[in-house]
């Protein structure tokens, strides 16, 4: 018996890029441009009852 089941988990996260110089710091400061940064992609799970995380 399953207490949490989790199918087909994602997450990601925007990160800043930022070009070196005081160029790229105040590019950075006023127009931030991302890239996406996969932490977790398409991870499936079931926790029981009864089990320690």
């Amino acid at each position: 018996m399953s207490i949490v089941i989790v199918e087909n988990l994602s997450k990601i996260y925007p990160v800043a890029i930022k070009q070196p110089g005081l160029k790229g710091t105040l590019n950075h400061f006023f127009r931030r441009t991302y890239r996406s940064v996969k932490a977790v992609q398409d991870v499936s799970f079931e926790i029981g009852f009864g089990e320690v995380v």
